[in-house]
């Protein structure tokens, strides 16, 4: 399932934010292929559960998949900063300027859940035992992605009203 998403999030970053450029296509490239080295060659060397964090392989895996979180993170948060201030001079949506930012945000939330997880698995090594307040890291982490990508796909009718509430209030501010 890693695999699986992290290509779809790093094609979805790339063609949304960065479609017509080489370097954006070749970084996709490279990180779907080192996600899929260290699976791959992991469970080929009979890690299938993908635990075994004395192997290399996992954290090309685990790598590629916080390099993927950190980078749909920060490609949003540079197309939000350009997007807020479009938005008071009515040349960019503010509920899509927020459903950018709610994807940033997302995105950095997933990536500490999944460098939490890194540590995790450098702390259990064989024994499988690490600290818990790590579990709570990452299923807080996850948890607030989760809230984050839903508001920015499936908005309430209460939260909308709520944004443009806030952006006729800035829009009003600006206003001479």
């Amino acid at each position: 399932g890693i695999f699986v998403s992290m290509s779809f999030q790093l094609q979805f970053v790339r063609t949304v934010f960065r479609p017509d450029s080489g370097w954006a296509r070749a970084f996709t490239t490279i990180v779907t292929l080192t996600i899929a080295t260290g699976l791959f060659v992991g469970t080929y060397l009979g890690d299938e559960m993908g635990f075994a964090s004395g192997r290399m392989w996992i954290w090309l895996e685990l790598g590629g998949a916080v390099t993927t979180l950190l980078w749909c993170a920060l490609e949003a948060a540079i197309h939000y900063l350009k997007m807020r201030r479009r938005v008071p001079l009515g040349l960019a949506d503010p509920v899509v300027a927020n459903r950018v930012l709610l994807w940033s945000c997302y995105g950095g939330a997933n990536a500490v859940s999944q460098a939490t997880y890194m540590v995790a698995i450098a702390i259990a090594g064989a024994e499988g035992i690490y600290p818990y307040v790590l579990d709570g890291i990452m299923s807080t982490a996850t948890s607030i992605g989760s809230i984050l990508i839903w508001l920015a796909f499936f908005p309430p009718l209460a939260y909308l009203r709520f944004l443009s509430r806030k952006y006729e209030s800035e829009a009003t501010s600006l206003a001479p």
